[in-house]
C-alpha cells in the first residue's frame, strides 16, 4: 500500500548523514569505512552527528568532506540518513525526521534482533552500491503522535507531546489501573461516533504496525504488516478476562484517562508514567488528566534493500519454523 519497491528508482541521494547513539569501536569503525567509501565513489557531501563525529577525531583524522552537525538539523539538509546501531537508534533518528518525512532513513545493525535495520555492516559497502545506484524499497510507515492535557482537551490545558514510531503506552508501577479508552472514528457515511470502555489492568499499549513487533507482541497483540492502514490497542495483564488486544483503523482518534474507584487509589502521583517507544516522559499521569493518541499517516519513511520481505523478516527475527 505505501511501499515503493521498483527495481531501480529515480531519487539519487547526494548529501548523506550518519547518525549513531553510541560511539562502540564497530559503529565507528563502520562509520569510517562509509565515509572513506563516499569520499571515493563521488561527489556527496557527508554529515556527522556530533558525538560520532568526536568519536572519528578521537581515532581517525577527518577528512574536510565531512561535517559534524546535530541531529536535529539533519531534516534540513541531507537526503538520506544512515543510522548505525539497533532498531532504538532507528526510532530515535526517525523521531528528528518527523518535520521531513521524504527522507529515506536505512539502518545498518548494530543491535540484538534488528526488525527495522535490515542492512549488515559485513557487507555494507555492495549495500550502499545498490543504494546509490537506484536499487532500493521505500515505505512510509505512519507514526503516533501522543497529547497529554491537564483536563479538557484543548490547548490551553496542554502539558506535553511526543511522537512515537512504535508505541505509545500507559504503565502502573505499583497500582493496577483503571484505564477509560475512548476511541472516536467515522462510519461508513462520514459520521463521526465513538464508544468507550474501561480495562483493569497493569497497563495499556497503543501501537502502530511497525511496533507491532516489539512491546506490543511481547504482550500478547498480533503483529500487522506496516502497509496496513491500522494500530493496536493491547492491555498489559488486564484482570479482566474478555479484555484482548484490539486492531482499529490508524485514522481513529484514542483517549486515554484514570479513572479511580477509591479517593485515595492515586494518591502517589508516582505510580502511573506513560513512554514513547519505550522512553519515559518526564511528565506523570495525574487523575483528570487525558492522554490522546493521533496518527500520522505519512510520518517516516525507511528504505530497504531491493529484496526486503517483512513475512521473511518475522521469520528470520522472531525465528519461525525453527
Amino acid at each position: 500500500m505505501n511501499n515503493l519497491s521498483n527495481s531501480k528508482n529515480n531519487i539519487f541521494f547526494h548529501k548523506i548523514a550518519i547518525a549513531a547513539q553510541h560511539q562502540e569501536g564497530k559503529i565507528v569503525d563502520c562509520a569510517r569505512q562509509l565515509c572513506d567509501y563516499f569520499k571515493t565513489s563521488g561527489n556527496y557531501e557527508v554529515f556527522i552527528e556530533n558525538k560520532l563525529c568526536d568519536a572519528l577525531d578521537d581515532i581517525y583524522h577527518r577528512s574536510s568532506k565531512e561535517i559534524p552537525m546535530d541531529i536535529n538539523q539533519f531534516h534540513k539538509n541531507c537526503d538520506l540518513v544512515i543510522s548505525l546501531g539497533g532498531d532504538g537508534n532507528m526510532m530515535r533518528v526517525a523521531r528528528f525526521m518527523i518535520d521531513n518525512p521524504d527522507i529515506p532513513i536505512v539502518g545498518v545493525n548494530f543491535g540484538l534482533i534488528g526488525f527495522l535495520t535490515d542492512l549488515e555492516a559485513k557487507n555494507i559497502i555492495e549495500c550502499m552500491d545498490n543504494i546509490l545506484s537506484g536499487a532500493y524499497t521505500l515505505s512510509y510507515r505512519p507514526i503516533l503522535q501522543g497529547k497529554l492535557y491537564d483536563s479538557e482537551v484543548k490547548d490551553d490545558n496542554l502539558i506535553g507531546y511526543e511522537n512515537a514510531v512504535n508505541e505509545i503506552a500507559i504503565r502502573g508501577r505499583a497500582n493496577i489501573l483503571n484505564i477509560e479508552i475512548n476511541i472516536m472514528y467515522k462510519d461508513s457515511n462520514g459520521k463521526t461516533k465513538s464508544f468507550t470502555y474501561v480495562d483493569r489492568s497493569d497497563g495499556i499499549i497503543i501501537a502502530t504496525g511497525t511496533g507491532s513487533t516489539g512491546h506490543a507482541l511481547a504482550a500478547g497483540g498480533s503483529i500487522l504488516h506496516p502497509d496496513l492502514p491500522a494500530i493496536l490497542i493491547v492491555p498489559i495483564c488486564s484482570y479482566i478476562l474478555s479484555s484482548r488486544p484490539m486492531i482499529i483503523p490508524y485514522d481513529c482518534s484514542i483517549s486515554l484517562s484514570l479513572k479511580t474507584r477509591y479517593h485515595n487509589e492515586l494518591s502517589d502521583n508516582s505510580s502511573v508514567s506513560w513512554s514513547y517507544d519505550g522512553k519515559e516522559h518526564p511528565v506523570l499521569i495525574k487523575d483528570k488528566n487525558k492522554l490522546t493518541i493521533e496518527t500520522v499517516k505519512k510520518g517516516v519513511c525507511f528504505l530497504h534493500h531491493n529484496d526486503y520481505n517483512f513475512f521473511q523478516n518475522c521469520k528470520a527475527k522472531i525465528g519461525w519454523s525453527r
